[in-house]
């Protein structure tokens, strides 16, 4: 930018450092091309390191079959990132580690095992001066886990529950194995860690279940005694004896009660028969062995009669034998039914006794009966204590059985599985050549150009004149008029005023420019004259005193003015300035 011919400061300060640039393109680009040779040299003789990925996701897995208890569906912890951050560190764990290396023969490497070719020369020289550990004394296990913990990186995927697993290896197929090993180890690991559990569990109820047989079996037999002792036997219907004869006693009395009425309602209705001659109109008489022959009898005898009535009067002989006949047959039949009779108010008779017998004895039962239930209050009790160590002993017998089923590897599956195992990578995941080239490259190139820019700007070095200074040449119109004052103190600033040829307020000719000082800064060094450079030999003084000055260790307060856009101008103020 240009204002009245003059360039302004900062555009010659941006034309400088391009200037500067252009000036050590050289150096710069070789640099750059060095770095890139270098960094093509190392992508290409460094040993390439591949990276197996396998990745397993935490989840339940139990199911209704293999639930220890089916009721409790629904009472599973949440997989939180705490316990994801739990398994992440299980997965480091050394006997994961130890196992994985074991499996994998990782020992039988150079890869993991440096010292199986003897300690190198650096790392000797290393161990000696104490920079580093001392391979020697530490154990080729120690080394290879160290090694083992270099190359892996477990962690979960940002919220999930997902865990990344990585293995680094010289040989790809190895990287990829050794993934998938760490992760079915884990899995195995945490399954085995499941089965202990219920293991663990049915030692301990194995342990638990004996003493409680016999403490059930101790409460059964107090229970048993007791109900001997008390003759607290039990019946049918689970009811003891004592209880059960009450019931049955009251039965009887009952049906004894209802036999006997019944038995003297009939004797009574045959009774009032036999007095208004309805003798054959109950059902006791007509059923009656006896009275039915006598009936049979009497029926033949009637007929007898009207047969012989036909031919014989009343008064015959023969006819008064078979009337005495008939009439024997019927006092036979009344007789009959008295004794039925009578055998009915006997029978009831019976009755009434064995009524008042079951009264008497039924009296005594209760009495007995009360006693019984006394004792049976002790009894329920001791049965109630048994019947709680009976079923906490079945629990814990059904607990531990369902243990030992579990006992089997797929009983007990893992709360994690693997969701997409490690494939055989076929790019390295270090080096990355094309980046490391580029970046290289770049960085180089922009550090150098950085390193020249500020060295050109910040430098307070001397600057190299240009030749065509320290030329003879013609006097020009305009040229730069330098002013140079040792600092001023802080109590007397310096200052210096020079008028521009130009400047319509200024009594001085544009040849002869003045300049003013302050009287402090005036006792303090002479002030350096006025310079007009006509020639280049004019510059040397000027020169020659700003580097006096520098070098005496004053601070040094340099005014330079620049009158015209010539290139004389700008190319002395420059490098005068700075």
């Amino acid at each position: 930018m240009v204002r009245g011919g003059i360039p302004a400061e900062g555009d010659t300060d941006f034309r400088g450092v391009l200037a500067t640039l252009w000036a050590r393109k050289w150096l710069i680009l070789g640099l750059t091309a060095l770095a890139g040779f270098a960094a093509v040299a190392f992508v290409t003789m460094v040993t390439p390191k591949y990276t197996g990925e396998a990745r397993v996701i935490l989840e339940y897995r139990d199911n209704y079959f293999t639930r220890p208890d089916r009721d409790t569906k629904g009472f599973e912890q949440p997989i939180d990132a705490e316990a994801v951050q739990s398994q992440v560190q299980a997965i480091t764990s050394r006997d994961l580690a130890r196992n994985v290396i074991r499996k994998l023969k990782l020992g039988e490497l150079d890869e993991f095992d440096s010292m199986r070719k003897g300690p190198g020369l650096i790392s000797k020289v290393l161990s000696i001066l104490g920079l580093g550990r001392d391979q020697i004394a530490s154990t080729p296990e120690d080394r290879v886990l160290e090694a083992y913990y270099e190359k892996l990186l477990a962690y979960n995927l940002g919220k999930s529950r997902v865990i990344s697993i990585e293995f680094s290896s010289r040989d790809p197929k190895l990287a990829a194995a050794g993934a998938n090993a760490i992760a079915d180890e884990y899995i195995a690991m945490m399954a085995e860690a499941k089965k202990s559990t219920t293991k663990g569990a049915s030692n301990w109820l194995a342990n638990a279940i004996e003493p409680m047989r016999l403490k059930v079996a101790e409460a059964e037999a107090r229970v048993e005694n007791y109900r001997a002792q008390n003759g607290l036997l039990v019946g049918a219907a689970n009811t003891t004896v004592a209880t059960q004869q009450l019931g049955e006693m009251s039965t009887q009395m009952s049906n004894a009660r209802s036999a006997q009425s019944d038995l003297q309602a009939k004797s009574r209705l045959i009774r009032e028969a036999l007095r208004n001659g309805r003798i054959f109109e109950t059902s006791e008489v007509v059923n009656n062995e006896l009275v039915r022959r006598l009936l049979e009898q009497r029926v033949a005898m009637k007929t007898q009669l009207a047969l012989e009535e036909r031919t014989l009067l009343s008064g015959h002989p023969r006819m008064k034998e078979l009337t005495a006949q008939l009439a024997d047959l019927e006092n036979q039949i009344r007789l009959a039914a008295e004794r039925t009779a009578r055998t009915l108010e006997n029978d009831a008779k019976i009755a009434g006794a064995k009524l008042q017998s079951l009264q008497r004895e039924l009296e005594n039962q209760k009495g007995t009966a009360a006693q019984a239930n006394e004792a049976e209050v002790q009894l329920r009790a001791l049965e109630r204590e048994a019947k709680a160590l009976r079923e906490n002993y079945e629990q814990y017998l059904s607990k531990y059985r369902d243990a030992l089923a579990r006992d089997a590897d797929a009983a007990a599956p893992a709360d994690a599985r693997v969701l997409s195992p490690a494939i055989v990578p076929r790019l390295p995941s270090f080096p990355k050549k094309l980046p490391i080239i580029l970046l290289a490259t770049l960085a180089t190139f922009v550090l150098t150009s950085a390193i020249i820019t500020a060295r050109a700007l910040f430098s307070t070095e001397g600057f190299e004149i240009p030749a065509s200074l320290l030329a003879p040449m013609q006097p020009v119109a305009a040229a730069p008029a330098i002013a140079v004052a040792p600092v001023a103190t802080a109590a007397a600033p310096v200052a210096s005023t020079t008028a521009a040829p130009d400047d319509p307020g200024s009594t001085a000719p544009p040849e002869a420019p003045r300049v003013l000082r302050s009287s402090a800064a005036a006792t303090r060094a002479p002030a350096a004259p006025l310079v007009e450079p006509g020639t280049a030999t004019a510059l040397q003084p000027v020169i020659a005193d700003l580097v006096a000055m520098r070098q005496s260790g004053e601070g040094l307060i340099v005014g330079i003015h620049a009158f015209g856009g010539d290139v004389l101008s700008e190319t002395t103020a420059v490098p005068l300035a700075r």
